[in-house]
């Protein structure tokens, strides 16, 4: 393992290694690197190097959306990590549809976690469309200290609970 230092226009592939470091200079040392630079930039080589896939997420990295609820919220397909404040009342969150959440072609679901964040009496609610079902039930509760979280899964027509 070695550290690569590197200017933002100059990294290759062949320079850097899955198991280097790597410090980015941009010829001012007080810049700081903005999320375009990484998006632009840092993104592209990381998925040249194996640590991330083309669509931004793997081997050894995910970024997650996180999305903070007071209220009913169905959830985006652009989220990742539903946060419930329970505090004014119960929140119900609704998945969006298994379908909706599936890539058959690569046979990929999509999946989401909703924790509860609070800790008081009331619950989060978690449903999925129409006749959909989450391991089998039309619903799950998030309440008390314990399942105060939820991973699912889509598997293109229902919803499975990971943990």
């Amino acid at each position: 393992m070695s550290i690569k230092e590197h200017s933002l226009t100059t990294v290759s592939e062949a320079e850097i290694g899955a198991n280097d470091f790597v410090r980015v200079l941009d010829g001012d040392s007080s810049r700081k690197i903005t999320t375009t630079d990484f998006a632009d930039v840092l993104n592209p080589l990381l998925v040249a190097i194996g640590f991330l896939n083309s669509t931004g997420s793997g081997a050894g990295l995910d970024f997650h959306k996180a999305v903070t609820v007071t209220t009913n919220y169905s959830v985006l397909a652009t989220d990742n990590v539903i946060l419930a404040n329970t505090t004014a009342g119960v929140v119900g969150v609704t998945l969006p549809t298994a379908a909706s959440s599936w890539t058959a072609a690569t046979l990929v679901g999509q999946s989401f976690t909703i924790k509860r964040i609070t800790d008081d009496a009331n619950k989060v609610t978690v449903t999925a469309p129409g006749a959909e079902l989450i391991d089998g039930n039309t619903a799950f509760d998030l309440v008390g200290p314990n399942r105060t979280s939820i991973t699912v899964i889509s598997d293109g027509t229902n919803w499975h609970v990971m943990s």
